[in-house]
């Protein structure tokens, strides 16, 4: 007994030093959300008066009690350009039901830009008319900086990409076409860009005169060509295109080649800044092609600036493709111009056969599958279908789409040259010849390893949740389940999970503890975002369990649900709590000389197996009893009840 007593208060102290960790860590996420900068807000939609916390003011640049607590008085903070959507968001939330989680610019009264996302709850009166619309704003400019930083990058990356590859497909540069190329070319480098306007100039054949061919307006979507203007007006500036890349420049009015065109040119059209790239032909500069952003100053980066050169390069591979007609070396002077996108794309590009032989390579494509260079790939690579795709059926399903003219996104793992495996995802069109004839199919190929790797890493953990003995489930904001794993089910008695999906969770309650969360439990929650401690579940059929519940709050006011079967932990506690009052009752108490009777059966076992069972079963009514008791009734009826316990108890026994 001694022994036992120990186990059980070395469990106590175990869940003492628990309980202990678990009120340290719910401090910790306290202080966390206090530094988050999160604020409270409450809008009475009957008054228009309209509520802030201090930390709401302080996220908005207002000192304590700043807010004049008048409604119009907010949108005087949001960013004009957003207000449309914020008001929006309210009319969804107030009159749809929608969430109300809209994400804007706010702007301080130092005039500081920040952007903030805000949380609300919508309170209705009983015929559904809403009254108050109450949460919580944070301020998430570093994240939505990044985010737009990022979003914007990888959106301009892939818009200049798509133009050269355009550009390289344009049939006015095979033709040798010059005016309909020079307007595919400042067409395709004005989005991009996000430029205003695109121009090319051309030195007249005596080098006299700078001659626009074309001016691509891209706000009016149109064409121009203005006068000429004579160089010898312009000596700094045509001086620095001899001897730079590219000329990028945003202080146009001060900046020492382009000042001479500020007065005349730039501030009569409302330039900022401009990006010239030379057009260098034969080694020597023949033109340029500038690109004139107006409004707000700005800075351009070095892809900015790589992309120009890219297509001052279209604009030579134009000039020496229309020399081609007049002379030899000035065709393959285009080829090799051609060949230098080729071979510096980033993407790997390539051309197959339709029986599975590479055509052509470049280099991207080779490093991509590891080869030494793209010679190497196309001599060793020579069965794709068995030497390239790790499954052989990708290929006849490559080929089966492509009866479409084209395959999107096609991922698929690929054997490098060393055996490793890699993700790609390849993009691909087919090409015909001029009587519908299959020539061969020409795409690009992007290594997709590490977003695989992210992917299976999601499903890892995903997996993890599933094989966790804990249930696990997700509450939406109307909190009904939109998941759940196998453990949460088993534990409310459910075969699948499925079953509940959809379903509230006060399925999993009966209407005494239903009460309780909605009471006493629900507006902890709402307050400090979680809750942790013991409910009563019921199982689907009816019977009712002691649990251990977590409560977290997330994002668009859903809800992630723990539960822990504790049955056999408030067992083992009432039969540890009936040894000690055992214990002291023997102390004070002289024990009587007790009577032995016959057994009722002539079975020891039998008997013993029902005594056995009829203590499990009075221990279990007893602890349901008490738990409800000190729920909701006074002391007296607690004193009942224990009597009535003890009554039972010796009946049993008898």
């Amino acid at each position: 007994m001694m022994t036992a007593i120990g186990q059980q208060s070395g469990q106590f102290i175990d869940r003492h030093q628990a309980e202990e960790a678990l009120r340290q860590s719910e401090a910790l996420q306290r202080i966390a959300l206090n530094a988050a900068g999160m604020g409270a807000w409450d809008w009475n939609i009957q008054t228009g008066e309209e509520t802030w916390s201090k930390e709401v003011e302080m996220l908005y640049g207002l000192s304590a009690g700043g807010f004049s607590g008048v409604y119009e008085h907010f949108f005087e903070f949001v960013h004009p350009g957003d207000r449309a959507c914020v008001k929006q968001a309210q009319v969804d939330a107030l009159h749809d039901g929608r969430d109300y989680s809209p994400e804007y610019r706010i702007v301080r009264p130092d005039g500081s830009l920040r952007w903030v996302s805000a949380r609300g709850n919508v309170t209705r009166d009983e015929n559904g008319e809403p009254l108050r619309l109450s949460g919580v704003t944070m301020d998430i400019t570093d994240r939505k900086q990044m985010e737009l930083a990022l979003a914007e990058s990888e959106h301009r990356l892939r818009q200049q990409s798509a133009a050269l590859a355009s550009l390289a497909q344009h049939k006015s540069f095979a033709e040798g076409d010059l005016e309909p190329a020079f307007r595919a070319i400042t067409e395709a480098a004005a989005a991009p860009l996000q430029v205003a306007r695109v121009c090319i100039w051309l030195y007249n054949s005596d080098r006299t005169l700078w001659q626009c061919v074309d001016l691509f307006d891209r706000n009016q979507d149109a064409h121009f060509c203005i006068e000429p203007l004579c160089v010898a007006d312009y000596p700094a500036y045509f001086n620095a295109l001899t001897i730079n890349r590219s000329i990028a420049a945003h202080d146009l009015e001060h900046d020492p080649a382009l000042s001479d065109f500020w007065a005349s040119y730039f501030q009569p059209n409302g330039i900022t800044a401009t990006l010239d790239a030379p057009i260098v032909l034969s080694g020597q500069v023949v033109g340029v092609v500038c690109h004139e952003h107006v409004g707000e100053a700005r800075e351009w980066t070095m892809g900015e600036q790589n992309f120009a050169g890219s297509i001052a390069d279209f604009v030579v591979l134009a000039l020496e493709v229309s020399e081609r007609k007049r002379t030899e070396d000035a065709l393959r002077s285009a080829e090799e111009k051609y060949r230098s996108i080729f071979e510096n794309a980033v993407t790997g590009i390539f051309q197959t056969t339709p029986d599975g032989h590479y055509l052509s390579a470049n280099p991207a494509l080779a490093r991509i599958y590891g080869y030494a260079s793209p010679q190497a790939l196309i001599e060793q690579l020579t069965q794709i279908d068995r030497q390239l795709y790790v499954d052989p059926a990708r290929r006849q399903q490559f080929i089966d789409l492509m009866q479409h003219g084209r395959v999107v996104d096609f991922e698929s793992q690929v054997y490098r040259q060393d055996s490793s495996v890699i993700w790609i995802s390849e993009n691909a069109i087919a090409v015909h010849s001029e009587t519908g004839a299959l020539l061969y199919y020409e795409g690009t190929v992007e290594n997709i390893t590490d977003r695989k790797r992210t992917e299976e890493a999601l499903k890892r953990q995903l997996t993890a949740i599933e094989a966790s003995m804990d249930g696990i489930s997700l509450l939406d904001a109307q909190g009904r389940f939109t998941y759940l794993n196998q453990a949460h089910a088993s534990i409310s008695g459910y075969d699948r999970p499925d079953v509940l999906l959809g379903q509230s969770w006060e399925v999993l309650y009966d209407e005494l503890e239903r009460s309780r969360f909605e009471q006493e439990i629900f507006p902890v929650l709402k307050q400090v975002g979680q809750w942790r401690g013991e409910a009563i579940g019921m199982r689907r059929d009816g019977s009712i369990y002691p649990q251990e519940v977590s409560l977290v709050a997330i994002e668009a006011d859903g809800l992630v649900f723990v539960v822990q079967d504790i049955t056999e932990r408030k067992c083992a506690e009432a039969d540890l709590r009936q040894s000690k009052e055992a214990a002291e009752k023997s102390k004070s108490v002289k024990k009587p000389v007790s009577c032995q009777h016959e057994p009722r059966t002539a079975n020891p076992a039998q008997r013993n197996y029902r005594l056995q069972r009829n203590a499990a079963r009075r221990r279990r009514r007893i602890w349901l009893r008490r738990h409800h008791a000190g729920l909701g009734e006074n002391s007296r009826s607690r004193k009942a009840s224990a009597v009535a316990d003890q009554r039972h108890s010796r009946h049993l026994e008898n």
